[in-house]
């Protein structure tokens, strides 16, 4: 890439609680089986519990910070 600078931003989100898990008839923790979530606010509690939005809203916090002052970024994620 000719000496140009670039971010990369590597990211291992929680897959505890995590909520797709749940639509589908399973914890996101223990993975057993559970009624899946009957109301979409249920479902965005038991998404919260995973603090992936934060960790992607961190990671676009830092992101915003540096484009300014380097070339193209990536994010990889797990």
């Amino acid at each position: 890439m000719e000496s140009r600078k670039v971010n990369v931003y590597t990211a291992h989100l929680d897959y505890l609680n995590d909520a797709y898990y749940n639509v589908r008839g399973y914890d996101g923790s223990t993975w057993k089986e559970v009624t899946p979530p009957a109301t979409v606010e249920e479902l965005l509690r038991l998404n919260d519990l995973s603090w992936r939005d934060d960790a992607i809203k961190v990671f676009l916090n830092e992101a915003r910070h540096d484009i300014p002052h380097t070339m193209p970024m990536c994010q990889a994620r797990r």
